[in-house]
């Protein structure tokens, strides 16, 4: 049990309970094992299992493999045919920069 703070990158192919927050992308791999409160840039399930609740900035993508059982808020929310997805699903508008233009995706 813990928290994973980040900036540009992360990616987890293993267990983690807790909090994750970051600036950057976050990746779940083959193994993802994740119960936790997620605040990120954009997130991206390629495979494993996510509990909890998730805030991310730009987007979220859920694919094939993956199991995704949480509460989900982004700009853009991308759910693959074939994947698991229980829980809430809220749009949400762009976080803008200082200038009033959309931050980039990635």
């Amino acid at each position: 049990e813990g928290r994973l703070v980040f900036e540009e990158r992360a990616r987890i192919e293993g267990g983690l309970k807790g909090e994750v927050w970051g600036e950057g992308i976050l990746i779940l791999g083959e193994g993802a094992d994740v119960e936790a409160t997620v605040e990120v840039g954009p997130l991206i399930v390629k495979a494993g299992t996510l509990r909890g609740a998730v805030r991310a900035r730009d987007l979220i993508e859920i694919h094939p493999d993956a199991k995704v059982y949480a509460d989900i808020t982004a700009p853009v929310i991308d759910v693959a045919k074939g994947c698991v997805f229980e829980g809430r699903c809220t749009t949400s508008s762009p976080v803008t920069k200082g200038d009033g233009t959309a931050e980039d995706v990635l």
